[in-house]
């Protein structure tokens, strides 16, 4: 008992017999005991109950039985025979072992996904890691996986997304088995477009960076926005097709399809050379391409411009708009948010019909609620 460390009971083995590796059910009611009979080279699952000690079930494995394995519903237990070079696969509902698996040469340790899916094995001799499908035995593709020398244990970390092997001979080492790998997207060229993945992730735009479990390819799918068309793909194995060995960062490159816009600083433009006039929609956006971007600009030039009033307001916003610009274009958190925002003030310069129509219908509404407060307020004097 781990509370007052003391021992609660002790599980007696006959002469030659020497339990060798052992694992609780899921539910705590069952302890299960891989028993290697070392004279006439024999072994035995044996399976008590937890509370009383008392023998439930005893099942003939293969040789030398090692190390056990119990999926996470408590379905099945799997035993590694060194000996054999096999896994015996018992299954709790029906009391016996149901299926046989061979793997490598003198596996030892094993571990089970946490999806309880898939079977690791560590084959001492064979200096490889076998994976089977829990519910059939059979190998997983790519299987199995070269590792270091001599490994004799093997675990999975909770997501299920990585495997790390201890090998004992020469230098002792850990080798990690899948893991996750980082996929960052770049943006380049005159144009504006937008890059996704499959498996969801990526959606640059707003989210350019992502984690995926490696070597498994990742699929990009680069789609041009208006007045571009995409140029392709630079970076080492970059591609619509990018497989995760190791991190890799990829660039897609739009180029516009109508003449840039002018670089010339505009008069108003006070901000140092190194800083820039940078529109904020331009940061928050992307790229001075885009559509909405390209209303403001037209609403700035042709509208604020047009008068007095509207100069002022543009000369004190690009004196203090630079350094917040700056701010936005390096978090996509923040660029989304200033979407978001900037949206109503879009919708309000492509229909200016339907936002002077709105602004009218809400003062109406307001007029109306103030004048029957008002009728309220005398009758009841």
């Amino acid at each position: 008992r781990l509370s007052d460390k003391q021992e609660l009971q002790s599980i007696p083995f006959g002469l030659g017999l020497a339990p060798l590796g052992v694992a609780f059910a899921p539910d705590g009611t069952r302890v299960y005991v891989a028993v290697a009979d070392l004279t006439p080279a024999a072994g035995s699952l044996h399976v008590y109950d937890v509370q009383t000690g008392g023998l439930i079930d005893s099942e003939s494995v293969g040789e030398l039985p090692t190390a056990l394995a119990v999926t996470p519903d408590g379905n099945l237990v799997h035993v590694t025979n060194k000996t054999d070079g096999t896994i015996s696969v018992y299954d709790t509902q029906t009391s016996s072992v149901v299926r046989t698996v061979t793997v490598g040469t003198s596996p030892v340790g094993i571990a089970i996904s946490p999806d309880g899916a898939r079977a690791y094995v560590a084959n001492n001799g064979s200096a490889n890691v076998s994976v089977f499908d829990t519910l059939t035995g059979a190998a997983v593709s790519g299987s199995p996986l070269s590792v270091g020398v001599q490994p004799i244990a093997v675990a999975i970390n909770s997501q299920g997304t990585t495997a790390y092997v201890s090998n004992v001979a020469g230098t002792p080492t850990v080798v990690e088995v899948g893991g996750l790998r980082t996929l960052t997207i770049l943006r380049a060229g005159s144009g504006i477009g937008t890059v996704t993945s499959n498996p969801p992730g990526i959606d640059c735009g707003t989210q350019c960076q992502a984690r995926f479990p490696a070597a498994p390819a990742v699929m990009l799918s680069a789609v041009p926005g208006p007045n571009s068309t995409f140029s392709g793909w630079s970076g080492p194995g970059c591609g619509f097709s990018v497989t995760l060995d190791v991190n890799r960062t990829c660039t897609a490159t739009f180029s516009s399809t109508l003449p840039p816009p002018s670089t010339t600083p505009p008069p108003w433009c006070t901000a140092p050379a190194t800083t820039g006039c940078c529109f904020i929609a331009t940061a928050a956006y992307g790229s001075a391409m885009d559509e909405d971007v390209a209303l403001l600009r037209r609403f700035r030039d042709d509208t604020l411009n047009a008068s007095a009033l509207g100069r002022g307001f543009v000369r004190l916003y690009y004196r203090y708009s630079p350094p917040l610009a700056d701010y936005i274009r390096g978090r996509d958190g923040v660029r989304a948010t200033v979407r978001a925002a900037l949206k109503p003030l879009v919708l309000a310069i492509r229909h200016p019909q339907g936002a002077a129509g709105l602004t009218l219908a809400l003062l109406l509404a307001v007029l109306g609620w103030r004048r029957i407060r008002r009728r309220r307020a005398a009758t009841q004097s």
